[in-house]
C-alpha cells in the first residue's frame, strides 16, 4: 500500500488507480465502422482489447493470463464516428495484489473503452478488483452468451471432495449487471464432472 492515510484509499481504489496510469500507455488500432452485432468484433478490435487487459493485469496482479476468446463487444456502433463510444468486455485469469496460493487464482472481469484518444483502455471504475465479479466458478472457460446487462458462462466450480488447484465440476451460470456495475450471480446449472 502507498504511504497514504488508510481512510484515503482502499486496496481496490489504489489498484484501479494504478492500472489507470499504467493503462494510459494504449495502443491505437482503427478499422472500418461495419455494423456489427454486440459480439462480434475484429481481430484487430480483439488484438488491441486482449493488449489493453494485458497492460491492466500486469499493474495490478501476478501469474495473469488473457485470452483473446474471451473478448466481446458489449456496445456495438455502426459508424466510425460512433466508434468512440465502444465497450468490450475481457475475463482474464490471475492472482489480484500478488496474495499467492491457488484460491486466490481467480477469473476477473475488465471493461475496455475505445476513447477519444483513440485508444483502447480498461476503464478500472467498472472492472474488477472495483466491481464485483460474482462467479461461482474458480476459472471460466467459456463465454457463452452476452448482451448489455446480462453474461452467460461456463466455467469450473470445486466439487465437494475437490482440491483448491482442481475444480472438476463444469457449470454454467448467468451475471446481471446491477445498477452500482456489479456483475451479480443469478443462477447456475451444473453441467458435467470433469475427470482428471
Amino acid at each position: 500500500m502507498p504511504n497514504c492515510p488508510q481512510d484515503r484509499f482502499n486496496n481496490a481504489q489504489f489498484f484501479a488507480l494504478m492500472a489507470l496510469s499504467v493503462g494510459l500507455g494504449g495502443s491505437s488500432v482503427a478499422d472500418a465502422g461495419v455494423a456489427r452485432s454486440a459480439q462480434q468484433i475484429t481481430k484487430a478490435e480483439n488484438l488491441a482489447v486482449t493488449n489493453a487487459v494485458k497492460r491492466y493485469a500486469r499493474s495490478i496482479s501476478c501469474d495473469f493470463k488473457v485470452s483473446p476468446k474471451k473478448v466481446a463487444g458489449l456496445a456495438p456502433y455502426n459508424s466510425d464516428d460512433a466508434k468512440f463510444g465502444k465497450k468490450y468486455v475481457a475475463l482474464w485469469d490471475g492472482d489480484i495484489g500478488c496474495a499467492g496460493g491457488p484460491g486466490n487464482y481467480q477469473t476477473h472481469i475488465a471493461i475496455v473503452r475505445f476513447g477519444d484518444t483513440r485508444r483502447y483502455l480498461v476503464d478500472p471504475l467498472v472492472s474488477s478488483p472495483v466491481v464485483r465479479f460474482e462467479s461461482p466458478a474458480e476459472l471460466i472457460t467459456k463465454l457463452v452468451r452476452l448482451d448489455s446487462r446480462t453474461i452467460v458462462l461456463e466455467g469450473l466450480e470445486e466439487g465437494p471432495n475437490d482440491a483448491l488447484c482442481c475444480p472438476s465440476l463444469l457449470i454454467r451460470f448467468t451475471l446481471r449487471l446491477d445498477s452500482k456495475e456489479n456483475w451479480v450471480f443469478v443462477e447456475k446449472q451444473v453441467l458435467r464432472t470433469q475427470k482428471y
